[in-house]
């Protein structure tokens, strides 16, 4: 059974019934329910016809929590071997406004998996949960939830779900992590992954499988912090580019698996976590003085842990290349990840080595104008407040947050609105006709149509704080995340919170809509969020320069960038950015 049939339960489910088992699938949305039942995948990648081959076949069943104990009773049923819980783990505004962890949907699942079991007749199900969740959350709510419904922890086990947005039917790719407080569980849980034709890794416990995907996810969000406010460096330094040095960095650097490697056994040749120099030289710099990072912040800790406190940002304005800078922001990141795992008695080098089987997303970013989806942005903050529960710090993480939450999109739409006003100055607008701003694309990723915490929506707020500045129409282009929004039988609309904490529904342009304004006379500020290949194909970008039209490029790909003049990018500086991109 395959409890949450959304972007990780419902290829999980697909990919068991195709390797043999009979799959029952729980979801609380009828939407979701009566689009596979009548044959029709709501989650891209996962093609319809897929679907409608399994229901057919009777390999794959959808169905509501509430009908799980009638469709159990039939004799003809066999109760399941194996619960795997694929619920949301999202995030709630507290009473202080902070973003806390919301495991509301964890609980209930387990609860109806417990009633289940309870009601069933077989010996000894299997229970997995695969809901992104801070370390320790499986072993407390096996205790809490399923030990009151007499479920031994033995049959408890967590396997974090590893999933390429662009590429979500392609879990064969991506090795699998598998974690389990006892033998038994382990054994079984491996068992089922293989058997479905995944690479399979154990890294023992169900808190060291947890920490493997949170420490993963935040060493993303901690890459893209880092590159995103270099960008923010370059726009305050005159000829300064953000974007030149990564590809030289990324060689120098390499990918990072390599390096959490030598960290796992460094950590195994120690009694204890390894000192902050261990670290250091473990991500390859040759010495105290980091030659190849002139006044490196991170220097004097070198004498002493903690002898001199540094954040991200001091690493951000060191006049140093990337590559060294960047270890730099890594070390501090492993530094904390160890002072936290030896509070929690958690084994780092498990831990590191479960975190060095996963093939892509460890290495160097580029800038762009935020975070989103629901596991960068998340996952991390997850990890924060239970470290904050703990009283344990994570300064790193912390400074990360407050730099996605209240500050990037700020500086992004500031400089696309000052960048705006010069632009109808130089054009000689007399403000009879009011600018036009287009966001392209407010998906999180690339030909994604997903807009789970996507950072459109903090963008979307702060254009309607210039408002005052700068009278402007704000629109939305994004075919890909129409049509994901049409296959649910939901009407296309972008909306997102402006100040005041009001609700606005940002209005969708058609392809036709988005034609007569970059071919009318009011002046449009077109601003590339996510790079779908649609812009591409359509050449929105380079018909709004042709046009006359004001260009952001918050992406920085080279294939999107016009070559006529009257275009910015984000990430490199007015000076480095005279002449056209």
């Amino acid at each position: 059974m395959i409890v949450g049939l959304g972007y990780v339960g419902l290829p999980l489910a697909v990919l068991a019934a195709q390797s043999g088992f009979r799959v029952v699938g729980l979801d609380t949305s009828e939407a979701v329910l009566k689009g596979l039942n009548e044959s029709e995948s709501h989650i891209p990648g996962i093609e319809s016809a897929e679907v409608s081959g399994l229901i057919e076949s009777g390999a794959f069943t959808a169905i509501h929590p509430s009908e799980a104990s009638a469709t159990f009773a039939d004799p003809q049923m066999a109760a399941p071997s194996t619960y795997v819980v694929c619920v949301p783990t999202p995030l709630l505004r507290d009473k202080q406004g902070e973003d806390a962890p919301n495991l509301e949907m964890v609980d209930l699942a387990l609860k109806d998996v417990a009633a289940l079991v309870d009601q069933s007749d077989h010996p000894n199900p299997l229970i997995v949960v695969e809901s992104t969740t801070y370390p320790g959350m499986t072993a407390e709510k096996a205790a809490e939830i399923l030990a009151e419904n007499e479920i031994g922890r033995r049959q408890v086990a967590y396997s974090p779900e590893r999933v390429d947005p662009a590429k979500r039917d392609d879990l064969l790719g991506i090795p699998k992590i598998v974690g389990a407080d006892q033998e038994e569980a382990r054994t079984r849980a491996l068992a089922f992954y293989e058997s479905l034709g995944l690479e399979v890794h154990s890294v023992g416990s169900t808190t060291v499988a947890e920490a493997v995907k949170v420490i993963e996810n935040t060493f993303r969000f901690v890459s893209i912090t880092f590159a995103n406010m270099r960008a923010v460096r370059a726009m305050q330094l005159d000829g300064e580019d953000a974007r030149s040095d990564i590809p030289a960095a990324r060689a120098s650097f390499g990918e990072l698996p390599p390096y959490l490697n030598v960290l796992a056994d460094v950590i195994d040749r120690s009694e204890k976590a390894p000192a902050f120099p261990e670290i250091v030289k473990c991500l390859g710099h040759e010495g105290p003085n980091f030659d190849e990072c002139n006044s490196c912040p991170v220097g004097p800790r070198f004498e002493e842990r903690r002898l001199s406190p540094c954040r991200l940002q001091d690493i951000v304005e060191v006049a140093g290349p990337l590559s060294s800078c960047f270890r730099c922001a890594t070390a501090l990141f492993l530094e904390d990840c160890l002072e936290y795992f030896a509070q929690e008695e958690i084994d780092a080098a498990a831990v590191f080595r479960g975190i060095a089987t996963k093939p892509f997303g460890l290495g160097l970013t580029n800038p762009g104008p935020g975070i989103g989806g629901h596991c960068i942005p998340v996952d991390p903050l997850y990890w924060l407040s239970q470290a904050m529960r703990r009283e344990l710090e994570l300064p790193i993480i912390d400074e990360c947050h407050q730099f996605n939450s209240c500050s990037i999109a700020g500086r992004i739409v500031n400089f696309a609105f000052d960048k705006l006003e010069e632009h109808v100055a130089a054009i000689g607008g007399d403000g009879s006709k009011r600018p036009a701003v287009v966001l392209l694309g407010v998906s999180f990723k690339a030909n994604v149509p997903d807009v789970r915490e996507t950072p459109a929506r903090r963008i979307v707020g702060q254009c309607h704080q210039r408002q005052s500045d700068l009278e402007h129409d704000l629109f939305y282009y994004d075919p890909t995340f129409d049509r994901a929004q049409e296959r649910m039988g939901k009407t296309p609309e972008f909306r997102a919170t402006v100040a005041g904490g009001a609700n606005h529904v940002v209005p969708s342009l058609s392809p036709a809509d988005l034609d007569r304004l970059l071919e009318g006379a009011a002046p449009c500020c077109v601003m590339l969020l996510c790079d779908h290949d649609v812009f591409r194909e359509q050449q929105v970008l380079a018909r709004a320069a042709a046009n006359g039209h004001l260009v952001i490029d918050l992406v920085g790909v080279p294939e999107c960038r016009p070559t006529e003049a009257g275009c910015h990018t984000w990430g490199i500086s007015s000076g480095a950015n005279s002449q056209a991109v």
